[in-house]
């Protein structure tokens, strides 16, 4: 009954304002009179079971008046009734409900409209009650537009229940996930009956979202979300700024929490969004959570408006743990080591996490995969190789699980233990692997990536290094950054290129240089990280480098008993053939691991062209040819 009696009003209002723009129908006063008989029969219903319709309680409550409540009718009808919005559109050229279409269609003359134009002005009574808003305010060509919790109580509905498309209702979270602040407390602070807003700002994926709903669901048992960008793609800002405003007036009525998602740019200064946004939260007691970038600037009206101004940054160490468990479901034994240095997003753990189930990595590579890169500063290591596939003297082999030890204990030492508390520069792990070339150390950089499980970036040394003043120390500010943010294993591979002692100032060129050299002193006291190097000329490297670095490793000479491991770890075993002679292939010709590689490598590509079968014919002829390719000749007795 209360939906026909504002039908039924809709009906009259209609039949009198198409009379003021066409021809009135000779039935006019006829239908008039039905229509009137239709709601005085529907009302004596009502009262005679003592029924107040929410149109008539509207009424009374407002007290209109006859001229009031026609503007109301024919801006609620423009927005639910199609013959209404079709007369409006007809009537006038101005798109929607204009107050002069309003007066053209309600008054019957000119003095008419004269005689009841003030009181549609922007402070008037239906504006006032928020029965209506304007949009803009240029005269008679001012919008007038029936606020949504209008219509809804017309039609016995609560004030949220016409939401437009960019505004939705949403669940408070209920995942265990951490944040990096108390969302309790921050519901406490704002969720008063006085209300307020909280802006909170961070890089996307950090779970600005997430915070803003969980402290909104704990705040209030409603909570609605405006899609800012959607918003702004559909609507002009004065538009934006209206429904902003009333949002604001719906929460309130309805006591639910605001949560105004992705402000980057329609509460940036100067949009009338951000100035209707804040006065309509001075002006009630709502609950309102703002979202923006890192990045973003605000109106300074919604920054004084901000009773609580919260940064993300990201999970560290143990919260980056629980949150990987209450995204995964599990916790891979791989991210122990994450470090106070690494800082994990929501985003990025789901992301990464993915990529450990789908693709079997392990969780640090599948973070690295991830992570931007520092241009062609670094490029990944391989790390296939693991402690059982290197071959080694006894001491530089217990030197090198000692280091692969002092990784895996790290996060142990300086956060459990509260070492890193009292450290506040020099907390990193750099190691030096000096030897000549082809000894393993290289090979030993990627041991150790893969016995901790961590990714290995190798430094492009010919990038690194410009010739333009500045850029190198840029650059090597960036390998450091992106070493810090993904906890990476850095390789400085031949470092004495870079680590080189520095030299007496002669000129601007000596400078410079020596600059560069003390921006990588700062950048490696100041790394957190794990940094490698490795040198075959340990005494050019400076020795303010060498008084920094946590492990010195001497890679020496392979003996014979270890050149015949690594003839034997490198040989195929199905193509090699059966005479082979190894020991005495390793006593006869000194060579590196390196050069030992290189020969078995020749030796297999000269068996593949022949028969499939590498021979110690073979062997010998390309261990002689790598011998004199190092100044050496070395005879063969079979």
């Amino acid at each position: 009954m209360s939906l026909t009696l504002l039908a039924l009003q809709l009906d009259r209002v209609f039949e009198c304002a198409r009379a003021r723009v066409a021809a009135a129908p000779a039935d006019l006063e006829q239908r008039l009179a039905v229509n009137r008989e239709a709601r005085e029969a529907v009302l004596a219903d009502l009262q005679s079971r003592n029924e107040a319709p929410p149109f008539v309680a509207a009424l009374e409550h407002f007290q209109l008046t006859p001229f009031e409540l026609d503007v109301l009718l024919l801006a609620v009808g423009v927005r639910i009734d199609p013959r209404i919005e079709r007369l409006v559109r007809s009537a006038a050229p101005e798109p929607g409900l204009v107050i002069g279409t309003a007066l053209v269609l309600l008054a019957s003359s000119m003095q008419a409209r004269l005689e009841i134009a003030p009181q549609l002005r922007p402070d008037g009574r239906l504006f006032a009650m928020g029965l209506l808003r304007p949009i803009a305010t240029d005269g008679l060509n001012a919008r007038l537009v029936a606020t949504r919790r209008t219509v809804a109580a017309l039609q016995g509905q609560p004030p949220l229940s016409l939401l437009p498309a960019f505004v939705t209702r949403i669940p408070a979270p209920t995942t265990a996930l951490p944040f990096e602040v108390d969302p309790r407390l921050t519901a406490r602070a704002i969720g008063g009956d006085d209300g307020g807003l909280a802006i909170v700002h961070g890089p996307t994926g950090v779970g600005k979202t997430t915070l803003a709903r969980r402290i909104a669901g704990l705040a209030r048992d409603l909570v609605i979300e405006v899609d800012l960008r959607a918003a702004s793609a559909v609507l002009e800002p004065v538009e934006l700024a209206a429904e902003l405003a009333e949002l604001v007036e719906d929460a309130q009525l309805s006591r639910a929490a605001l949560v105004v998602d992705d402000a980057a740019s329609a509460l940036a200064p100067g949009h009338p969004a951000a100035a209707a946004l804040a006065n309509a939260l001075a002006r009630t007691q709502a609950v309102a959570i703002v979202t923006a970038p890192t990045d973003a600037v605000l109106d300074p009206k919604i920054v004084d408006q901000a009773r609580l101004h919260i940064a993300m940054h990201g999970l560290r160490s143990a919260a980056a743990l629980e949150a990987w468990d209450a995204i995964a479901g599990t916790t891979p034994a791989g991210l122990a080591l994450i470090g106070e240095d690494l800082v994990l997003t929501p985003r990025r753990i789901g992301h990464a996490s993915r990529l450990v189930t789908e693709m079997g990595t392990t969780p640090m590579m599948a973070i690295a995969a991830l992570e931007g890169d520092a241009g062609n500063l670094l490029q990944s290591a391989p790390v296939q190789c693991g402690l059982a596939d290197i071959v080694l003297d006894p001491e530089a082999r217990r030197e090198l699980t000692e280091i692969i030890n002092a990784i895996r204990s790290r996060k142990l030492v300086l956060e459990d233990w509260g070492l890193a508390k009292r450290l506040s520069r020099g907390r990193g792990l750099s190691a030096l692997f000096d030897g000549d070339p082809g000894t393993g150390k290289t090979m030993a950089a990627e041991v150790i990536a893969h016995e901790v499980g961590l990714p290995l970036r190798k430094v492009n040394v010919s990038t690194l290094v410009d010739k333009y003043i500045g850029e190198t120390e840029k650059n090597l500010a960036r390998v450091f950054a992106q070493a810090r943010a993904g906890t990476n294993i850095l390789l400085f591979d031949e470092a004495d290129a870079l680590f080189g002692t520095r030299t007496e100032v002669k000129g601007a060129n000596d400078r410079y240089a020596n600059l560069e050299i003390n921006v990588l002193l700062q950048l490696m006291e100041e790394h957190s990280g794990v940094v490698i190097l490795t040198t075959n000329l340990k005494r050019s490297i400076d020795q303010a480098f060498l008084r920094r670095i946590s492990y010195k490793l001497e890679f020496k000479f392979p003996e014979a008993p270890q050149r015949r491991k690594l003839w034997d770890g490198l040989l195929p075993a199905q193509q090699r053939a059966t005479d082979l002679n190894l020991r005495q292939l390793a006593e006869v010709f000194p060579l590196s691991g390196g050069d030992i590689k290189s020969a078995v490598m020749r030796a297999a590509y000269r068996a593949a062209a022949r028969d499939g079968v590498i021979s110690m014919n073979d062997l010998v002829e390309c261990a002689q040819l790598e011998s004199e390719a190092m100044g050496r000749v070395i005879a063969w007795n079979s």
